[in-house]
């Protein structure tokens, strides 16, 4: 009685999408956007605060990037990952993907990111035939944001599947191989259950949120090991359409301060450029006064535009010296 109209004014979000930018053909299958479509969304935290944005997407299933096409492609930059990818609240020009391509006018940019997407569902749509069948055959840069949500999605934490995540796929490896079990709902029927009656508590949901409990409580190399096989074998999957694919692993800011060992398991790997901006102090710097000012994020957790554009001119320059993207000088730089 105390905290659910506590919860209702300050904390609850609501989400309006006209039309929906998900479509739900099957619950059990990797999600997938709503094709060809322009729309509107407005995010709601409580009773005040607001943010609407404008999306729009391709009839491939993209977010539309916003990019050079009278200039001459020489690299393909796919970004895949979840809504810290696709640009929840923010328009279509203010997203990662997008305010990288108008930076690099000799790559040619594809947002592949999807809302409440899990590194299990990337791996399983990259085994789709037609997924990137548009794009040019050519040297191409996969670009995989973490959050360290993505985590707790693989291994079906229960602060997901109590709430939205019970129908993710369950992956396991086996002889080495990635099997995969079907969704939690059916692989974890008892976790599913118990996590549900818990989150259906307003007050244990928030008692669980602002202590940041959660099962499991902590990450394993084995959960790290899982990740980055996913993450191997998605790459393998695009090596079969493009002729040379590299993967860049780039770290959200603070999600490696929150995870801890995943870094330097990550990094120790060896078969991804690794990249973390909380490792440098400058950058680091930057991104946490963005955040004493209130400026960083959204009130739901979701970056503000200046956030893509500091990553997207970090991560140019980073792919620029090693030579994985042309170092022709973006309509940025000149200006």
């Amino acid at each position: 009685m105390i905290s659910r109209p506590v919860y209702n004014k300050y904390f609850k979000l609501t989400i309006q999408e006209n039309p929906p930018i998900l479509i739900h053909t099957d619950i059990t299958k990797p999600k997938k956007l709503n094709t060809g479509i322009e729309g509107t969304a407005v995010i709601k935290k409580g009773s005040h605060l607001s943010v609407t944005y404008n999306y729009s997407i391709d009839k491939k299933g993209r977010r539309t990037t916003y990019s050079s096409p009278e200039t001459e492609k020489k690299t393909n930059c796919l970004f895949i990952g979840c809504s810290f990818t696709f640009g929840t609240e923010v328009n279509d020009n203010e997203t990662l993907p997008s305010q990288f391509a108008m930076r690099n006018p000799n790559c040619a940019v594809y947002n592949y990111g999807i809302p409440g997407s899990s590194p299990q569902e990337i791996y399983l749509t990259t085994l789709n035939s037609e997924f990137a069948d548009d794009v040019e055959p050519m040297p191409t840069v996969v670009v995989y944001t973490f959050i360290g949500s993505h985590l707790k999605r693989l291994v079906g934490a229960w602060s997901i599947i109590g709430r939205w995540g019970k129908y993710l796929p369950h992956i396991e490896t086996k002889n080495g191989e990635l099997v995969n079990l079907g969704p939690f709902a059916e692989t974890k029927p008892y976790s599913c259950f118990i996590s549900e009656i818990l989150y259906k508590s307003t007050l244990v949901s928030m008692i669980f949120d602002s202590k940041n409990i959660d099962y499991p409580q902590k990450f394993t190399n084995d959960n790290f090991e899982l990740l980055y096989l996913l993450l191997g074998k998605t790459r393998e999957n695009l090596s079969k359409r493009f002729p040379n694919v590299q993967m860049v692993f780039l770290f959200f800011p603070g999600s490696t301060e929150a995870i801890s060992g995943i870094y330097d398991y990550i990094n120790g790997k060896k078969e991804f450029i690794v990249i973390d901006y909380f490792k440098d102090s400058g950058k680091k710097e930057k991104l946490q006064e963005l955040e004493k000012k209130n400026e960083h994020k959204y009130p739901d957790g979701h970056p503000k535009p200046i956030i893509y554009s500091y990553l997207s001119e970090w991560l140019t320059e980073d792919l620029k010296a090693i030579n994985l993207i042309p170092q022709s000088p973006s309509p940025l730089e000149k200006n």
